[in-house]
This record gives structure tokens, C-alpha cells and sequence, in this order.
């Protein structure tokens, strides 16, 4: 707050300056011009430069302030002789000159004045558009992390309801619960503060082998009826730029290849190419009734995940400059994740 005070404060003060070197610019103009013919003088007319100056560059009020002063000045003009018609004293051509330019530099001052009025209210509506456009982007973050997260807490409470069956007849069930309670709770906590950071906007250098360690983890503990085979080909220093959305995205797409793998191994291989990381999960399955090229684009009808949560994960990954492809060759579908390396 501060510092935007002392923005705003210094930001007046240089309009005051320029309004000062624009006053005394019309003053010795208008000086030198009444010495030299006065408003028979044919560089009269470059006086508009410092009204069309003042009215483009400072607020309104000293816009008008000098454009005002501007104005007495060159009325100064009627009192003063014609150096060309020492006769004469004021003739009207004269004063029709005078008051020429007079209407000029008021007509200028007010089209520039309509103008820069239109210009002002066009950038306040872009600006209340950027606003609502990043409102709405935080909204689809935050969304999409919703629909994430209720997938994840969806399987440690399907686990809780089969173990509470299970109480009557074994007690070792209830340190089963106890372990799928903290599994909800964490993930009730890494939705605080995934909410939070999306509210800030705040992203994050995450390191791509921890974030592959951090996928299998949560694979194995999730699916452990699925047979994930990692191939992992990263290392240590390598890193993205995200924020804490992007472990659901990869999560969700984890969970689509394992609900279609029929029961065979998952193959996750992770790699470098082109300063780009590449994470693709290869599982068996029949091909998708859905154009690989419209997965991912809009909320598509699928039974196998290829619908609203493959558009979930796709949003959530375009945010941070990646893409997503699928396609399918030999009775396998291809799920390839691609995110631009973190610059040193």
C-alpha cells in the first residue's frame, strides 16, 4: 500500500512539472509571436502542439488549465498592433485570424478530450475483463482441483465402508480405518493449500524426480490392485514451474489408464526431449469411440475417463504451457503428457 502511495505521489508530481514546462512554453511562445506579427505571425498555429500535448498527456483538469491559458494568451493578440498595417488598428481580418485560431485550439482540446474520454473507459473495461478473466482461470483451478481431489478421497472412503464390515468379525480392521482417515485428512489438507495457492496465483520450481517419487506413492497406496511399471529416466536437478495442481492432473490421468488397462500392466515412462519433460502412460485397452484429437478439448460421454475427468487434467496442464495427446496403435491407448523444463 506504500509503495502504491508513493507511486501515485510521484506519478502527480511529474504531471505538475509537465504542466509547468507546458504553461511556460506557452508563454514564451506567445511572447515571441507578439513581438513577430502576432496572429498575423503564420507559426501561430504551432501553438495547438502544446494543447494537443496537455490534453493527451496530463489529467483532464490541467489539460483544461492549460489549454485555457493558451487561449488568453492569443486573445492577448487582439491588443496588439500588426506590425504589416501600421493603418490600420485592428482590422477585422485581424481579428477573424485571432479568433480562428482561438476556435481551433478549443475544438482540438475538445475532440482530444472526447477521445482520450473513450480511450480511458475502453482500457476500465479491459481491465474489469482481465479481471473477471483471471477470477474465472482461479475458479477452473480451483474446480478442477475439486474434481481431483474428490477421486482421490472417493477410494479411502470406499475402503473405510468395506473395513467397517469388516470390524465385527476382525479388529485389525480398525487400523486399516485409521490409516484411510489420515490418507482423507491429508488430502483434505493438500486442498487448502492447493485452494490457497491457486487464490495467489502462485507457482512453484518442482523437481521432476520428486514429483515422479510423489506419483508412484500415491499409486501404490491408491491402486495397489493395478501393476504400474515406472520407467523413470530424470534426473535430480531437473525441474518444472507449476503450482500444487498439477499432482491431481497427472493423478487423474494415472487413475484413466489403470480403469482401462483390462487388468495388464501400466507403463509410465518419464523422460527429457527437446528441454521438454515427457511423462506417457502406456496401457492396454480398446480404442476410444471419442477422435483422439477431441480428448480433452470439451466434456465428452466416456465410461473409461476419457471425458470430464480427461478435461479436467488437460485445463489444469495447459495452464502451465503443457499439452496433453492421446492416441491409440496396437490395441494400446498412448497418453503423453509434455511440460517445458524450468530455465536456470
Amino acid at each position: 500500500m506504500l509503495a502504491h502511495r508513493t507511486s501515485v505521489q510521484e506519478r502527480l508530481q511529474q504531471y505538475w512539472v509537465m504542466a509547468f514546462g507546458l504553461a511556460a512554453l506557452v508563454l514564451v511562445a506567445n511572447f515571441w509571436i507578439a513581438r513577430n506579427g502576432a496572429a498575423a505571425n503564420p507559426y501561430a498555429v504551432l501553438l495547438l502542439i502544446p494543447v494537443a500535448a496537455a490534453m493527451m498527456i496530463l489529467p483532464f483538469k490541467l489539460g483544461w488549465s492549460i489549454t485555457v491559458l493558451t487561449v488568453i494568451a492569443q486573445l492577448g493578440q487582439l491588443y496588439i498592433h500588426s506590425p504589416n498595417q501600421h493603418a490600420m488598428d485592428m482590422n477585422h481580418h485581424y481579428q477573424a485570424m485571432v479568433y480562428g485560431q482561438v476556435f481551433a485550439m478549443l475544438l482540438l482540446a475538445l475532440t482530444l478530450h472526447v477521445l482520450r474520454r473513450t480511450i480511458v473507459n475502453q482500457e476500465r473495461a479491459i481491465k474489469r475483463l482481465h479481471e473477471r478473466q483471471v477470477r474465472d482461470e482461479q475458479l477452473v483451478a480451483i474446480g478442477t482441483a475439486a474434481a481431483q481431489f474428490s477421486h482421490e478421497i472417493a477410494t479411502p472412503i470406499q475402503s473405510i465402508q468395506l473395513l467397517l464390515d469388516e470390524v465385527a468379525t476382525d479388529p485389525a480392521a480398525v487400523t486399516e480405518i485409521q490409516q484411510q482417515t489420515q490418507r482423507i485428512h491429508e488430502l483434505l489438507l493438500a486442498w487448502r493449500e492447493v485452494a490457497e495457492a491457486v487464490r495467489e496465483g502462485r507457482q512453484t520450481r518442482l523437481s521432476i524426480v520428486e514429483l515422479e517419487q510423489q506419483l508412484q506413492d500415491s499409486m501404490m497406496l491408491v491402486r495397489p490392485d493395478v501393476d504400474f511399471v515406472w520407467q523413470r529416466g530424470v534426473v535430480q536437478q531437473e525441474q518444472i514451474i507449476a503450482d500444487h495442481t498439477l499432482v491431481p492432473a497427472l493423478l487423474s490421468l494415472l487413475h484413466n489408464a489403470a480403469d482401462s488397462c483390462q487388468g495388464n500392466p501400466v507403463i509410465v515412462r518419464s523422460e527429457i526431449f527437446r528441454n521438454n519433460w515427457q511423462l506417457s502412460m502406456i496401457n492396454d485397452a480398446d480404442a476410444p469411440s471419442i477422435p483422439a484429437e477431441q480428448l480433452g478439448q470439451s466434456i465428452q460421454k466416456s465410461a473409461r475417463g476419457f471425458g470430464i475427468g480427461a478435461m479436467l487434467s488437460f485445463v489444469s496442464i495447459e495452464r502451465f504451457s503443457g499439452q496433453v495427446h492421446w492416441h491409440h496403435r496396437a490395441g494400446q491407448t498412448h497418453t503423453q503428457v509434455t511440460l517445458p523444463l524450468a530455465q536456470s
